[in-house]
């Protein structure tokens, strides 16, 4: 069986460091939202809210450069 996109995207945050994790809400309108969100142990932290999972999860891979192997936020 092969993984999901989700799964493989989910993969890379948590290999480049990141604890991750997903939700869904919905809005007083009925609204589904996702967030995500990673945190690593040297205090950065970056959060998603999407329509979608997938997208929330891209988005959360983008932030944590864990795709590329960096962050598009420089480390202090």
């Amino acid at each position: 069986m092969a993984k999901s996109d989700w799964a493989i995207i989910a993969q890379n945050v948590s290999k480049a460091g990141f604890s991750w994790g997903c939700s869904s809400e919905m809005d007083s309108t009925g609204r589904v939202l996702y967030t995500a969100d990673a945190y690593s142990r040297d205090g950065r932290r970056f959060i998603v809210l999407s329509d979608d999972r997938f997208t929330a999860l891209l988005e959360l891979e983008r932030l944590t450069g864990a795709s590329l192997g960096t962050s598009c936020f420089p480390t202090t």
